[in-house]
């Protein structure tokens, strides 16, 4: 199983996510089929249509693990700023 790993913020345990399940394949296909990049709002809202459990952060994590490998994105604005994603 291709998983990612990241560190828990309730625990210490180093916990896989698993890249190749059902949101991962919806945000490469939402991506894959936009002709102009996507902000993070956007990618979240018609992930949300289909399945109302992903939340924010979860897409946003996926997103940011996709970075470099399956997608490009980048981040626009100062402050908190706003994440511009595309195909790459």
């Amino acid at each position: 199983m291709n998983a990612s790993k990241y560190l828990s913020r309730t625990s210490d345990f180093i916990i896989p996510i698993p890249m190749d399940d059902r949101l991962t394949k919806e945000i490469l296909s939402i991506i894959s089929h936009s002709e102009k990049p996507l902000d993070t709002k956007t990618i979240v809202d018609k992930i949300r249509i289909k399945d109302k459990t992903a939340t924010r952060t979860k897409i946003l994590l996926r997103l940011r693990e996709m970075k470099g490998k399956d997608i490009e994105g980048e981040m626009f604005g100062s402050g908190k700023g706003v994440w511009i994603w595309w195909k790459k």
